[in-house]
């Protein structure tokens, strides 16, 4: 059982991903916005009721929002060794 967030462009991306009985799929649509520029993954963090203890938290994602993720995470109190949180991209900026 589960909840998967899945952040996209918009419905257009969504894609048909066999998953597990007991394991909700909720798409974040950016809609616009491009990746790594919003809070979603974070703001559905936030209003996901607190797990059961026993539980296990794997998030991936642009490293702001992993950051974000990870804070919300830890104030969850879960074991930390069923809690894998990383960033696999870093959203950059162009100085000019």
């Amino acid at each position: 059982q589960g909840v998967a967030l899945l952040e996209v462009a918009g419905p257009q991306g969504e894609l048909q991903i066999p998953h597990p009985a007991g394991v909700e799929l909720r798409w974040l649509h950016r809609n616009g916005q491009p990746p790594g520029t919003t809070d979603l993954l974070a703001e559905a963090f936030l209003k996901l009721p607190t797990p059961p203890p026993q539980s296990t938290v794997i998030a991936h994602g642009e490293r702001s929002a992993a950051k974000a993720i990870s804070r919300i995470v830890a104030g969850w109190g879960l074991d930390k060794k069923r809690v894998h949180v990383s960033s696999y991209w870093t959203l950059r900026t162009r100085s000019r």
